[in-house]
């Protein structure tokens, strides 16, 4: 009776040896620099970011005490002023408010301003915190109406609130305060600097105040803003506590740019913040310092592709590299695999033909591996059978004769 050769079942492609073989030489290749790849994303990210964050926090610093400085010199500026005799009502024969006192201190501004021409108008209080002179620098008097004997502390505008308690504590403290609360006059941001003046002759006693607006946009503090230097696409932008634009420099500041839409309320509560916000159709990484005398913030930023520039280049080379390495594994892990799987093969051949009553039938030996060792074992193994098998027949023929 003649034995049908028995057929091995085909295996799925995932449980042959070769594609395994593949597969371990892709993965012992793709993951170190997976694993490199992700170490260096995530801390060089975080370096690079902490870098950019740190060079900015050190701008916004410097500038921040350029701004502290410049206002300074307007507050020595304004407190001369408030030393001029022709301010000071007091020891003078027309008693405050009366229209000689009021065209002296109105002449008295007029000389200021023309010497001065970063401040944009100023009014005078006394203490009670009526109005008894004001001059602009155009020298409008329009106004005169609507604001002489005005009483600051009896205006219930919310817009005024901060001007009430700049006054408050001008003449509470004797030292001189700015309202916080930029405001737009003929189209230029102001914001008033509020300083005491003092007795003629008892210098702690405060008799009045002198307010007086300071354009945020002179040429000094847009100067300020110039002076230091910015790299690349960096920007840098001074804006008042809504967003509004008051002063920016940067190659990367789009046409038209009126102002930055933040979250204001929640940066009043840090000084300094990192924040990300698009500009130009291109997001942003900067720092938003918080500058408390003006009431505004510094905003230094830069692109984030800029930033994030070396660590691209490197994880683009890192790409490069992996794409080789899993080329050479396929290659190598392909011509093992193909070595290893004829001898398989030609193994799993002489088990099935052995099986099949095939015994004369020997396996090829390849090699000095322990696969080669198998195949001599099989061999041996197979001479073993067959020879066992002619002496069973010769021992059946003998037998078969008797």
């Amino acid at each position: 009776m003649t034995q049908t050769p028995t057929k091995t079942p085909s295996l799925p492609w995932y449980q042959r040896i070769g594609h395994r073989i593949i597969a371990v030489a892709v993965f012992s290749a793709f993951l170190p620099i997976l694993i490199l790849g992700l170490t260096i994303g995530v801390k060089f990210r975080r370096d690079l970011v902490q870098q950019a964050m740190h060079s900015q926090i050190a701008l916004t610093g410097a500038i921040q005490n350029g701004i502290d400085s410049l206002l300074r010199s307007y507050e020595r500026q304004v407190r001369a002023l408030a030393l001029n005799p022709d301010i000071q009502p007091v020891d003078r024969h027309a008693p405050p408010g009366t229209p000689s006192t009021t065209d002296r201190q109105r002449e008295a501004i007029y000389e200021f301003l023309d010497i001065n021409p970063i401040f944009y108008s100023g009014f005078i209080y006394d203490a009670e915190g009526n109005v008894t002179s004001l001059a602009l620098r155009n020298r409008y008097r329009g106004l005169d109406a609507k604001y002489l004997g005005r009483n600051v502390l009896r205006t219930k505008s919310e817009n005024m609130e901060s001007t009430r308690q700049a006054f408050q504590q001008v003449v509470r403290t004797g030292t001189s305060a700015f309202t916080g609360h930029i405001v737009s006059a003929s189209q230029q941001k102001t914001m008033l600097m509020m300083v005491p003046i003092p007795h003629f002759v008892d210098q702690t006693k405060v008799v009045g105040v002198i307010s007086c607006a300071i354009n945020l946009e002179g040429p000094e503090m847009m100067e300020l803003i110039r002076e230091y230097p910015l790299v690349g696409g960096d920007i840098l932008l001074l804006v008042d506590q809504s967003g509004g634009l008051i002063a920016a420099r940067g190659e990367g500041l789009p046409e038209g740019l009126t102002g930055v839409a933040l979250d204001f309320e929640r940066l009043r509560t840090e000084p300094t913040r990192a924040v990300e916000f698009p500009m130009n159709g291109q997001p942003y990484l900067g720092i938003v310092t918080r500058v408390p005398v003006l009431n505004s913030y510094l905003i230094a930023a830069r692109p984030r592709r800029e930033v994030l520039g070396f660590l691209h280049r490197i994880l683009f080379d890192l790409m490069l590299v992996l794409s080789i390495a899993v080329v050479l594994a396929v290659g190598f892990g392909y011509a093992l695999s193909r070595t290893l799987a004829e001898q398989v093969n030609r193994l799993l051949e002489g088990i099935r033909l052995v099986s099949d009553g095939v015994m004369n039938h020997r396996v090829r030996i390849e090699g000095e591996d322990e696969l080669a060792q198998a195949c001599a074992a099989f061999n041996d193994m197979v001479a073993t059978l067959e020879k066992n098998r002619l002496m069973d027949e010769i021992w059946t023929r003998e037998w078969e004769k008797k």
